[in-house]
């Protein structure tokens, strides 16, 4: 018996422990979790209630050095937010005489920088993949800027977002070697898909 109540102390006074604990850790929210999402920025807030959906796109191709013809295609996109909202997907798909196209981007905000970046993949990068560069809005368009090493020296490239409105924006991408000024290379047009319309792409 002198074994056994000292034991049994012990007991009560760990579960009256728990107990406390249970209220504190009631009070204060619940248990702490190990994957708690942080808080989105405002800067991908913004973003992502400007870019997402599901788009039609209407992609007009100059010829240049990046493409051998000029021409139109016809495609779709979807644009959706990351994971905490932190991040923002693009999907883009288009089936055309001038061959098939598929691309993928995702694209963030860096508080260090203070300018958005982003990694794109496309079917028609030898590399696979290749780095965005840095944008940020200027007034109401949202412009992207890359300097990428060519085999014949350094390419400015810019992409501009403009003519945005909920149902509808423009993307154009200019590009020149060097000390050239940039030249269009190609356009889409985006205009918000229907639900109905969706389903059936």
């Amino acid at each position: 018996m002198r074994r056994i109540f000292p034991l049994f102390v012990c007991l009560l006074m760990a579960t009256s422990a728990l107990a406390q604990d249970s209220t504190s850790s009631t009070k204060s929210g619940g248990s702490p979790k190990a994957f708690e999402s942080t808080q989105q920025l405002p800067e991908m807030k913004k973003l992502i209630e400007t870019f997402s959906g599901r788009w039609r796109t209407t992609i007009t191709v100059e010829k240049n050095f990046w493409f051998p013809v000029a021409g139109t295609a016809n495609g779709r996109a979807d644009i959706q937010a990351g994971p905490a909202g932190n991040s923002m997907t693009e999907r883009q798909r288009s089936n055309s005489p001038l061959g098939d196209f598929a691309g993928f981007g995702t694209y963030w905000y860096d508080p260090q920088t203070k300018s958005y970046k982003g990694i794109w993949c496309d079917s028609m990068d030898p590399r696979g993949c290749g780095d965005m560069g840095s944008a940020n809005w200027d007034g109401s368009n949202f412009i992207v800027t890359n300097d990428m090493q060519m085999e014949k020296g350094k390419m400015h490239v810019r992409e501009t977002f403009s003519n945005i409105s909920h149902d509808s924006f423009d993307f154009m991408i200019e590009a020149g070697m060097g000390d050239a000024p940039l030249k269009k290379m190609m356009s889409i047009h985006y205009q918000r898909a229907s639900a109905a319309s969706s389903d059936r792409e």
